[in-house]
């Protein structure tokens, strides 16, 4: 018996898509026709409170003995209103689109965040990869819209982590009527859906509640030291600090992947620009052929001509970095996808080549 039906996902989308409303755009994505519909546009208005915290509600919590059952909880303090200290900013017409109440240390804001409510859609069978999927296609949706509307107000899905995003989803089942239509007269069909929860999103969820292993009382020290001593951070540790913030933070591997090369490319041109100056090469005769000298002939040649020890680890070390360079070269030629192993690797080579030529931190 077909299990054939309709998926559908509802979110609303942080961003006001500058779309007609009530309209649904069908497109072929990965083989299969999908339906967004663009709902409504709405503003949400956002409580910034740092004098109030999410506490147990323990006389609520007492109707119940059931330890299985969640405990009940409520806002500290329920009555949020704004006070003294006040100041409005409007940016919409007369709106007041945002409000500081700053009375007290701890102060209180308001602001409206511009949303956009969408649902997608697509025929398929119950299935747990549906929401991943249907989210995909949403991605590809909001892609298409940005390069046809030039609308960089709308950020894409994976940078949208200031917000939840909250996921909810419906399965429709279609009746044997139903099947006798075609796809598209399915997938457009007007039906209601109870809508279930199915994924929520904390702002900053990847980063919020997390830690990392580190010395606070170290780090104190080598801040002041850094300060008095009055460096600045050298420009391959931003670099480095994309590629780990890619890699660990947003997930985009191939992002990741791409900061530890160009990392490892201005080292690689920098060792050599220095050991040419102090041959007596000019600065400006460097400068002017170094477009014509390609990185993998800097790599594998000049870089081994020049330097002291030729020995087996730098080799070794040689040929790791060569291979990052012939992956590069497929990321960027033939839009080569990269796993978060291959990120983890070309991150741990960029630091072990920075290392070995004895670049300090700061």
């Amino acid at each position: 018996m077909s299990q054939l039906g309709c998926y559908y996902l509802h979110v609303f989308y942080p961003s006001h898509l500058f779309l007609e409303t009530g309209r649904a755009y069908i497109f072929l994505f990965q083989g299969r026709h999908f339906s967004v519909l663009i709902s409504q546009n709405l503003k949400s208005l956002i409580i910034n409170d740092f004098n109030n915290r999410i506490i147990v509600d323990e006389e609520a919590s007492k109707e119940h003995s059931d330890p299985t059952i969640p405990k009940k909880h409520k806002l500290e303090n329920n009555e949020i209103s704004i006070a003294k200290g006040l100041l409005g900013i409007t940016l919409e017409g007369d709106v007041v689109s945002y409000m500081l109440d700053s009375y007290k240390h701890l102060y209180k804001e308001f602001y409206y965040k511009n949303y956009t409510e969408i649902i997608i859609a697509f025929e398929t069978e119950p299935s747990t990869e549906n929401q991943a999927l249907a989210e995909k296609a949403l991605n590809y949706f909001i892609n298409s819209y940005r390069t046809v509307t030039d609308d960089v107000l709308t950020l894409p899905l994976n940078k949208t982590l200031y917000v939840s995003n909250i996921f909810k989803e419906y399965f429709y089942k279609y009746t044997n009527e139903e099947l006798s239509l075609t796809s598209e007269q399915r997938l457009t069909t007007s039906r209601e859906a109870a809508f279930g929860l199915k994924t929520v999103r904390m702002p900053y969820w990847n980063t919020q509640g997390k830690t990392f292993d580190t010395n606070e009382n170290i780090n104190s020290q080598n801040l002041k030291v850094f300060f008095n001593e009055q460096k600045t951070p050298h420009a391959y540790h931003e670099y480095i600090l994309k590629a780990r913030e890619e890699l660990y933070i947003h997930n985009n591997y191939k992002y990741s992947f791409i900061e530890s090369w160009t990392t490892l490319e201005v080292a690689i041109t920098s060792i050599l620009k220095t050991i040419k100056l102090k041959k007596g090469i000019s600065k400006k005769k460097i400068e002017d052929l170094e477009g014509e000298v390609g990185i993998s002939y800097l790599l594998n040649i000049e870089l081994p001509l020049v330097h002291e020890n030729n020995d087996a680890r730098f080799k070794d070390l040689i040929g790791r970095v060569d291979s990052i360079r012939k992956i590069r070269n497929k990321v960027i030629h033939e839009n080569r996808d990269i796993n978060q192993e291959e990120a983890g690797s070309a991150l741990s080579i960029a630091i072990e080549f920075l290392n070995y030529f004895g670049f300090k931190k700061y």
